[in-house]
C-alpha cells in the first residue's frame, strides 16, 4: 500500500479504493483501509488524494438490487468537493437504498437496538462470513488437486482466480475456434458441466497466462462441494485427454 501511495503522490494520481470486501477477510489476513494507510504515512505522501468506496452490493450483505453505497473523499480541494456536492444533490436516491446504506454505516449493536435484534444480526452476519471462509478454503484445496490448476490462497472477497496451465493442443484448438484461450476453456467446462466461470482475460492477466474466476456464492455448503467435485472430475478428465 505504501508503494501505491508514494507512486500516486509522485505523479499526481487520485487513489480510488474499492473497499466493499473489508469484512470478507479470511484466515490470518487483516483488512487495512487506504484511509488509515494514507493518514499514517510520512510527509509529503499523506497529502495524496483518496476516494474510498463501500457498498451494500457486496460484502456480507450482498444486496445487489438495492444499489446503495457511499464514497468518502480525502485530501480534496474545497472547490472540487463543491462540484461533487452539486452532482450528489442532483442525484435521486430511493428510500430503500438510503435505509440500507444507513444500516451499513450503523449496523445493529447492543447499544443501538434490542438484544434480540443484535443477536439475530450477529448470527446472520457471522454465518455468512464463516460459510464463505469455509468455501474459500475448500475451493483452494480441491482446485489444487486438479491437473494443470494452480489456485492461490483466497485471503478475502468471494471469488477464486485459479491459473490454468493450458497445453499447446488446447491453445491450438482455441486459435482454430477464434477464441481467447481462457475463454475457450471456460466454454468447454460450461458445455460439459453446466458450471459458469468467467475467463481470466477480462481481468488483466499476465501475457501467456490463463485463468478463470469463480464465485463462492452458492449458499449450501454441500451443493458447493458437489459443484467442486464436478469441476474437478471435468478438469482432470480434460487434461488427461489434452496432454
Amino acid at each position: 500500500m505504501w508503494e501505491v501511495i508514494k507512486f500516486a503522490y509522485k505523479y499526481g494520481i487520485v487513489i480510488i479504493a474499492d473497499e466493499v470486501y473489508q469484512n470478507n477477510v479470511y484466515g490470518s489476513h487483516k483488512f487495512v483501509s487506504f484511509k488509515k494507510a494514507v493518514c499514517t504515512v510520512e510527509d509529503p505522501y499523506k497529502h495524496v488524494s483518496l476516494v474510498s468506496f463501500n457498498s451494500i452490493s457486496k460484502g456480507y450483505t450482498g444486496e445487489c438490487g438495492v444499489r446503495g453505497g457511499y464514497m468518502e473523499f480525502h485530501n480534496f480541494d474545497k472547490d472540487v468537493l463543491a462540484q461533487i456536492h452539486k452532482i450528489r444533490d442532483a442525484c435521486s436516491v430511493n428510500a430503500a437504498g438510503s435505509i440500507a446504506v444507513a444500516v451499513l454505516c450503523n449496523p445493529p449493536s447492543y447499544e443501538n437496538c434490542s438484544k434480540e435484534t443484535a443477536d439475530q444480526f450477529f448470527k446472520e452476519r457471522d454465518t455468512i462470513l464463516s460459510r464463505l471462509a469455509k468455501k474459500a478454503q475448500m475451493t483452494v484445496q480441491v482446485l489444487n488437486q486438479c491437473k494443470n490448476i494452480e489456485c492461490p490462497d483466497i485471503g478475502g472477497a468471494m471469488y477464486a482466480f485459479p491459473r490454468v496451465n493450458l497445453p499447446q493442443s488446447v491453445l491450438d484448438l482455441a486459435k482454430k475456434a477464434d477464441q481467447e484461450p481462457s475463454e475457450y476453456f471456460c466454454r468447454e467446462m460450461l458445455e460439459a458441466t453446466g458450471i459458469i466461470t468467467v475467463p481470466g482475460s477480462g481481468f488483466g492477466q499476465n501475457p501467456d497466462t490463463y485463468h478463470f474466476r469463480m464465485s463462492l456464492l452458492l449458499w449450501d455448503p454441500n451443493e458447493f462441494e458437489e459443484m467442486l467435485m464436478k469441476m474437478k472430475k471435468f478438469i482432470n478428465k480434460y487434461f488427461t485427454k489434452h496432454t
